[in-house]
């Protein structure tokens, strides 16, 4: 059974996203928790659909947020819109 919870560092956190948008950070921490819940900790595969249920926007605005997190090096996106966490 996985553990309920997972170590948040405040720290870390405000480093490596005070200079991104609050919507991508609204949608890093919606993407972290799916990750720690996927079956392969870290790694989960979706469609561009399913990525839009998770993150409560259409799927123009979900190919944005994944791209930015990809660009920035928030979070490793393949073309297939597998992420990982780095």
């Amino acid at each position: 059974m996985k553990a309920p919870a997972f170590q948040f560092y405040v720290m870390d956190w405000t480093t490596d996203l005070d200079d991104h948008p609050l919507e991508i950070e609204g949608a890093w921490i919606r993407i972290c928790c799916k990750l720690w819940r996927s079956e392969k900790r870290g790694e989960l595969s979706k469609s561009v659909t399913q990525w839009s249920r998770i993150l409560r926007v259409d799927e123009k605005k979900t190919r944005e947020i994944l791209d930015y997190i990809s660009k920035e090096k928030i979070g490793d996106v393949t073309p297939c819109y597998i992420l990982e966490i780095e």
